[in-house]
């Protein structure tokens, strides 16, 4: 029995009591027993896990609320939460067996799960941050859930990272660090100060208070208010992209756990910092490419108001078929509106033929039926066999009030007239797809629009928009046209959009034009 212990009573305790001697003795977990609550025999393993002496228990001040019953000859297994006299908490896992019925006493067998308990808190706050990393598509939102989860899965008080530009570590992402408003937001890579050397040694700098950093760093003093402080590279597949900066508000020796932890934040990070950077290139290229594949701005035409929208497909980071054009001809204006097979590089190339081709034919003057049987040679000849798109095109000409419309459509879906007073129109009996037949039936349909009617032309992108298995269709589409009516064209696109995005929030399974011409 450890020394100071009070004798227990001879009343028999558990069945075989050589063991719980035993484990009383050894001292390796806590052992208790209790009497209707009251701690009347524990060894020191037990006093040092609640953290209290042993004239508290002699003195009869320890009590033990989660005992069994009294009375009650039954074993359990549970978990409870001691409360230290300092206020902090000690998670237990408790074994206890009661005596017998007759008996008030209860033997109870204490283990500190603190150990545990933090593992498994660590282990949810590394699945949380993994969770914010592949959630977040920029470098900028990567670099804030590094901060914002990394410090709480650290315990950290504040951090900042930095990401490599050059020759510098640029420090544009900080956390809780209101204190270090004045602090550089540059710093080169060749500095003596904590982050930098991270980034070129490849391994952690661990300062376990501000007087370890001024004794190794004298150069660059600590901003901030934190006393500890942990510098991380973070390593991706480029390298070392960046570093990333704890700061603890207590002074601290760092262990092998804590640095294990510090480098799996930064693999994590580095990995996610590299996949955004690779998605925000990719989008890049992208959205340039596409703004090449459509009219940088529409022409000024008197008594005619042209509006235009284009949305993308999924996060705009790759590059749809469609496109829409309006050009001036020797006989009046060309308006176009089309839609590519396919997506990516390969049909932005056919995309970007189909519309510069066009405009060429169009020198040469013709009905639209005729212009686009032209057409469908030149994309049979440069995709003989892999590429097909549909193409509406119209020729307006000005008359004294309004203009004439002539229009034809390759397999495009037909276009929309609203008139000034609401009602809808279609104009454009569809033939056949670009590219595929060598001879194709097309006819030129023609009407008028007065002041107050506009040509509505769109890809089926805006039909076909889908929320679960419904479509957005043409009915949907007729009736944000006809809600439109009397007003200006950018607010008949503008409504258009409205409608679609209502029906079916969220990135566009494919990318969507819109063309609104309406005559003054």
């Amino acid at each position: 029995m450890a020394a100071g212990v009070r004798p227990g009573s001879a009343e028999r305790l558990p069945d075989d009591e050589s063991l719980f001697r035993s484990l009383f003795d050894a001292d390796i977990l806590g052992v208790v027993v209790a009497d209707q609550g009251r701690v009347v025999e524990a060894n020191d393993a037990f006093l040092r896990i609640v953290g209290a002496t042993r004239a508290e228990l002699l003195a009869g001040r320890l009590t033990w609320t989660s005992a069994p019953p009294a009375g009650q000859a039954r074993a359990g297994q549970w978990e409870i939460e001691h409360v230290r006299r300092d206020g902090s908490r000690v998670p237990l896992l408790v074994g206890a067996a009661a005596a017998g019925a007759a008996s008030s006493r209860a033997v109870c067998f204490v283990l500190d799960v603190s150990e545990r308990r933090r593992a498994i808190e660590r282990v949810t706050r590394l699945h949380a941050l993994a969770s914010a990393l592949s959630a977040a598509p920029s470098a900028d939102e990567v670099a804030d859930a590094i901060l914002r989860h990394g410090s709480e899965t650290t315990g950290a008080s504040c951090a900042v990272l930095g990401l490599a530009a050059g020759r510098d570590l640029v420090l544009a992402h900080r956390h809780r660090f209101g204190d270090a408003v004045d602090a550089p937001t540059h710093v080169p890579l060749a500095a003596e100060a904590p982050m930098p050397e991270a980034m070129r040694s490849g391994r952690p700098v661990l300062l376990g208070s501000r007087e370890a950093w001024r004794r190794r760093f004298p150069a660059l003093l600590p901003r901030g208010d934190f006393e500890a402080f942990a510098a991380v590279p973070l390593i991706g597949e480029r390298g070392a992209v960046g570093c990333m900066g704890f700061g603890f508000s207590d002074e601290r020796a760092f262990d092998a756990g804590d640095v294990e932890l510090l480098q799996v934040i930064a693999r994590q990070g580095a990995q996610a910092l590299d996949r955004a950077t690779l998605y925000e290139q990719r989008a890049h290229a992208a959205r340039t490419l596409q703004r090449g594949l459509l009219p940088s701005e529409l022409p000024d035409v008197p008594g005619l108001q042209i509006a235009a929208a284009y949305e993308p497909l999924g996060a705009g980071d790759e590059v749809g078929g469609d496109f829409y054009d309006v050009f001036a001809t020797d006989a009046g204006w060309t308006a176009a509106i089309g839609d590519v097979c396919g997506k990516g590089v390969e049909a932005a190339v056919v995309t970007g033929m189909v519309r510069h081709t066009l405009r060429a034919l169009e020198l040469g003057h013709g009905e639209p039926a005729a212009v686009l049987r032209r057409l469908n040679q030149a994309v049979r000849r440069h995709e003989p066999e892999s590429r097909f798109c549909s193409v509406a095109l119209a020729h307006l000409t000005a008359l004294k009030s309004g203009f004439r419309v002539d229009l034809a459509s390759a397999g495009h879906p037909p276009a929309l007239v609203l008139r000034a007073r609401g009602a809808i129109e279609e104009l454009g009996a569809c033939g056949s797809l670009l590219g595929i037949d060598r001879e194709m039936h097309l006819v030129t349909t023609t009407c008028e629009l007065q002041p107050g009617d506009a040509l509505v032309l769109y890809t089926d992108g805006i039909v076909e928009a889908r929320r679960g298995g419904e479509l957005f269709g043409f009915e949907r589409l007729r009736a944000a046209v006809a809600a439109a009516a009397g007003r200006a064209a950018h607010d008949i696109t503008g409504g258009i959009e409205a409608a679609v995005g209502a029906f079916a929030p969220g990135p566009a399974a494919d990318d969507r034009a819109l063309l609104v011409l309406r005559a003054e």
